[in-house]
């Protein structure tokens, strides 16, 4: 018999209270983790719409807290992740990450006290140290009322007891990833009265075998025969194969900063929107005389 000891969710409400159902009925203390993605999303979105007071010179207050809320989730991370392979116990890693989380703002006001006892992170002590990573490539030059707002909501959001909701960092990518592919099988825009359950069916199936491997083994069940020199076995092989090679070609280190590049071109959209370097945007390039030159590479 299968029992449930821990479930692993985003902060949903509902799946808190069945999870509570399901334990008042079996009698089997189940305990309730949060998705650490879900988690970090959740934590930029409200970090992002804090209002600040300092006077950023030259800065926008905008595109600065949405700077500012991307660099502080990557550094959750890693720091987070790191943490949790070094330590053995959940009382060590809760006791490592909550000093590592109240140091982030502090390292990033360029006050590295602290760094070297509790972040795996900082580097500030080498000679190779840069300030890349940081919004507009500098420190924080914020103001005592603002610094405190900042650790309030990382305080909120990754105390102790919200930490130990996240202590395993576990995520839904699997269940994310099942639920894409029922989808696909039977879109939420189309009604399936009669075959919906087993068009889900296939889904899981495909989901868990492969698309190649379960087809095979379709064909089997409905007694088709075929020899493993076969086109349709060979291309169904090289269908797994591929996925298979997608898969690890995506854990690489070259995919991950393609992708990097990818969203931070996104979220500059707005910022070269207007620019004079963009030859879309005639109108711009017509009303400055030193603009109409093609020249350049665009």
């Amino acid at each position: 018999m299968l029992k449930v000891r821990s479930v692993t969710s985003d902060a949903s409400a509902q799946i808190m209270k069945s999870v509570h159902d399901y334990e008042e009925e079996s009698n089997i203390p189940t305990r309730h983790y949060k998705c650490f993605i879900h988690k970090l999303r959740s934590f930029q979105k409200h970090f992002r719409g804090i209002k600040l007071t300092s006077s950023l010179i030259g800065c926008n207050k905008d595109i600065f807290m949405r700077k500012l809320s991307s660099n502080i989730r990557s550094r959750l991370r890693v720091e987070l992740i790191r943490i949790k392979k070094t330590t053995t116990t959940e009382d060590s890693f809760l006791y490592r990450a909550s000093n590592a989380v109240q140091n982030i703002i502090s390292c990033f006001a360029n006050d590295h006290r602290n760094c070297r006892i509790y972040s795996l992170v900082c580097n500030a002590h080498l000679q190779t140290y840069s300030t890349k990573h940081l919004p507009y490539g500098k420190h924080l030059e914020l103001n005592m009322n603002d610094i405190v707002k900042l650790n309030g909501i990382i305080e909120k959001h990754f105390s102790e007891t919200e930490l130990s909701k996240i202590s395993r960092l576990s995520t839904t990518n699997k269940c994310e990833s099942l639920h894409h592919k029922v989808f696909t099988f039977a879109p939420k825009s189309t009604i399936y009265t009669r075959n919906f359950a087993g068009l889900c069916h296939s889904a899981v199936h495909s989901s868990s075998l492969g698309n190649g491997l379960a087809c095979i083994n379709l064909a089997k069940i409905i007694g088709l025969k075929y020899k493993r020199t076969d086109p349709f076995i060979q291309q169904m092989k090289k269908i797994d194969t591929r996925n298979r090679r997608n898969a690890i070609r995506a854990q690489t280190r070259r995919y991950k900063f393609s992708r990097y590049i990818a969203r931070r071109n996104k979220g500059n959209r707005t910022l070269k929107q207007n620019s004079l370097f963009n030859c879309k945007n005639k109108s711009i390039i017509e009303e400055h005389e030193y603009g109409n030159s093609q020249d350049f590479t665009c």
